[in-house]
């Protein structure tokens, strides 16, 4: 027996927390905690064997600004839901699942960018990116293609706020002029005489 209004609540949830697809994306999520505490593990650990790439990532980590860092999580975690929405849009819709992809590895690329890279850019790429996937939602939006669902707002919130993370970090860093390349190269002096890979 149907209760008055349950056809109209079951037709918002189709698409939205309830639905498979960002059923996956939520368990992503829940388990990015453990991923970034790995990859974080294994860099140190390369970086005290003096593995050049850990050592770079490690360096480029320990030098970015507090902001900075919570951008990347916010990036992150903006690629991790995106990529987790692949499999369930890959045989409804297989240029949404391809959008979601070119998105979620283009937001990694630039967390490795800003790691590993001593070339600026990287926020700017950052925001041009994020910016790109919240105009899409929004198109989408507009056009009818795709309807207003709790994960989705709740994505686009996470993009405005990590892309407003990426201005205060792109404000401070020219408001202390502060040069990256050296940046790194004096956290790894400091790395190799100070012990931070010797303990």
């Amino acid at each position: 027996m149907n209760m008055p209004g349950m056809q109209g609540m079951q037709g918002m949830d189709h698409g939205g927390v309830g639905s498979p697809e960002h059923a996956a994306a939520l368990v992503a999520l829940l388990f990015l905690p453990v991923i970034v505490t790995t990859l974080l593990l294994a860099i140190e650990l390369g970086a005290r064997r003096r593995i050049p790439i850990a050592v770079r990532l490690l360096g480029g980590y320990l030098t970015a600004l507090p902001v900075e860092r919570l951008a990347f999580l916010g990036i992150a975690m903006t690629a991790t839901i995106h990529l987790a929405l692949v499999p369930g849009h890959v045989t409804e819709n297989p240029t949404l699942a391809i959008l979601f992809t070119l998105d979620g590895m283009a937001l990694l690329a630039v967390i490795s960018w800003a790691l590993s890279l001593p070339i600026p850019g990287w926020r700017s790429a950052g925001l041009v990116v994020l910016a790109i996937g919240v105009v899409a939602y929004f198109g989408y939006l507009a056009a009818g293609l795709e309807r207003p669902d709790a994960i989705g707002i709740a994505t686009k919130l996470l993009e405005l706020a990590t892309m407003t993370l990426l201005l205060i970090g792109w404000s401070l860093q020219t408001r202390s002029h502060t040069d990256t390349p050296e940046k790194r190269r004096l956290m790894a002096r400091l790395l190799d005489t100070n012990g931070g890979l010797n303990r």
